[in-house]
């Protein structure tokens, strides 16, 4: 290996440790921030992890994919949040409950699965169309408007949400407290990925192989760590609300804002095999949830396993 290569190995291992370093802590702050916003707000931790927190963990995969359609690359676009949607709920919530045991009071949940599910048979049912128009993404991106205006007027508070603190921080702290905590998670997201992809090249292992898996993966990493930090502070319910909500976002938001930016061209395969099996992993994690109140090691083993297959019948077909 030519030692500018060690050179560049060695400074990207670096990089790879401080983007980790910032990851822990960005998700840190944001589930403090989101614990104090519920508290002050009087809102439920799940419809803010919902909502807040879901919105923030997505902005990679809106950056990524507007980026992806601008350069001609629509399957990129669409297949990083079919991808990110699988992963949020296979690998994600797998790693999380492989780590810590997880129990979840789902009542308040109930419309961010149902909400999930029939943003994911809209996306679904659009891309029989061989095209997602700009009207289409413009009702994609309405649809989610509605829906968070039903959410924050049904304002569906927990029992045991705690009440504020008789020493509440104020609220422009809390606010800026989350801003820093997202804004860690997407920094931090971009290091890693850049400096794992550098590293890559330093071993000389194929662009391909790099996309594939380090891009693909790296669009995630907010959500696990915000969802690893979450169950560290058992905040179960923050943490499924806000992965449940990262589903919803990446399909009206993302999908909606990239093909109001430009229509967004779809593949066979995508139509025929990944967005169904989208589906179906929704279909199949919300029964198992909602039956559930929780979720042992075995089940993220079980759920990760499945994310290999999954990740292995991609390759398998490429």
């Amino acid at each position: 290996m030519p030692l500018a290569s060690i050179e560049i190995l060695f400074l990207s291992l670096g990089g790879m440790g401080i983007a980790l370093v910032v990851l822990i802590r960005g998700g840190d702050w944001t589930i403090d921030a989101a614990v104090r916003l519920a508290q002050r707000s009087g809102l439920s931790p799940a419809l803010i992890g919902a909502t807040v927190v879901a919105f923030g963990t997505s902005a990679p995969e809106l950056v990524t994919s507007i980026r992806a359609n601008l350069g001609n690359e629509p399957g990129l676009a669409l297949g990083n949040v079919v991808g990110s949607n699988i992963a949020n709920l296979l690998l994600v919530i797998g790693a999380t409950a492989l780590f810590f045991r997880l129990s979840f009071q789902t009542t308040g949940l109930r419309a961010d699965f149902l909400a999930m599910l029939l943003s994911s048979a809209a996306l679904l049912l659009l891309l029989q169309f061989g095209e997602i128009s700009r009207g289409m993404g413009a009702a994609l991106f309405a649809a989610l408007l509605l829906y968070m205006a039903y959410r924050f007027q049904r304002n569906d508070r927990l029992e045991d949400t705690p009440e504020p603190p008789l020493t509440a921080k104020p609220l422009w702290r809390v606010l800026g407290l989350l801003g820093l905590g997202l804004a860690a998670l997407i920094g931090g997201a971009e290091l890693l990925v850049f400096s794992a992809v550098q590293a890559g090249r330093a071993l000389a292992v194929p662009t391909e192989v790099i996309g594939l898996t380090v891009v693909a993966l790296g669009t995630s990493v907010p959500e696990i760590v915000s969802s690893i930090a979450a169950a560290r502070k058992r905040q179960n319910e923050l943490l499924l609300g806000s992965l449940l909500g990262s589903n919803l976002f990446n399909v009206l938001s993302i999908v909606g804002l990239t093909a109001l930016v430009k229509p967004l061209a779809v593949s066979d395969s995508l139509a025929g095999l990944s967005a169904p099996f989208m589906l179906l992993v929704s279909l199949a994690v919300t029964a198992y949830l909602l039956t559930r109140r929780g979720l042992t090691r075995l089940d993220g083993a079980v759920f990760l396993l499945l994310y290999l297959g999954y990740t292995l019948w991609q390759y398998g077909i490429a």
